[in-house]
């Protein structure tokens, strides 16, 4: 156990003297959309505007805060987002545009975490939804995500850049799916028509919470610190 703690204690400082080659991490705040698993669908709806007013919140108690300080928060899905702003006050869109305008809110493209069965038709009319939030709402929506499902289906290759969303970040479930390799890893996926949309293939969604430990910072150092040794020593 001595030895052990020793290891930590030299790993941990090493970290923290900046010796890893990855000097900067990025962190996406979003809560994970899983309609029918997580609880009933309308709870889901309710439960997701609330998070979005939380979020609201938090832009407003923490804007006196350092730029790398203040909170910020990713709406995962359009399926949720639009149902939040039709529901909302008026009060409740002009701050949610106001924060989107100062960096601290974005929207995801996709509708919802789809699976790769639905026919062609229906992937063109899950994206129906970016056109209302830009067109009805003035939202700004220039990136999509995918999460927890075995990919994304490689029309939306071709759809999303249609829309004007030029990057998207995958985390295939690892346990459901093959993970693509390597990953983590960006690329520029090519379209079924030949045209290219930058992509990450990230992490599971869980990485941060159960994995890394972000959530904690009893642990964090420790767990993050491993995971960013693993990652300096894969070539």
């Amino acid at each position: 156990a001595g030895n052990r703690t020793t290891d930590r204690s030299k790993h941990d400082r090493r970290v923290c003297q900046g010796m890893s080659k990855i000097r900067t991490l990025y962190i996406v705040n979003h809560s994970h959309t899983d309609i029918g698993f997580t609880d009933y669908q309308d709870l889901c709806y309710r439960q997701h505007r609330e998070f979005i007013d939380q979020a609201l919140d938090l832009f407003e108690r923490t804007a006196s805060y350092p730029e790398e300080a203040r909170y910020r928060w990713t709406c995962e899905v359009t399926g949720m987002t639009e149902r939040y702003l039709e529901q909302a006050s008026e009060e409740q869109r002009d701050r949610f545009r106001t924060w989107q305008e100062r960096g601290s809110i974005d929207v995801a493209g996709m509708q919802y975490n789809l699976t790769p069965l639905l026919t062609a038709d229906q992937m063109i009319r899950s994206l129906y939804p970016v056109r209302r939030l830009r067109e009805r709402y003035g939202v700004k929506v220039s990136a999509a995500m995918q999460s927890d499902v075995n990919g994304v289906s490689w029309l939306f290759a071709d759809l999303l850049p249609a829309l004007g969303i030029d990057f998207l970040t995958m985390s295939v479930n690892p346990f459901r799916g093959g993970v693509p390799k390597p990953m983590p890893n960006g690329f520029w996926w090519e379209s079924p028509s030949g045209g290219k949309l930058l992509t990450w293939n990230g992490y599971h969604y869980l990485f941060g919470r159960s994995i890394a430990k972000l959530g904690d910072w009893r642990f964090v150092e420790e767990s993050l610190g491993r995971e960013i040794e693993k990652l300096d020593n894969d070539d």
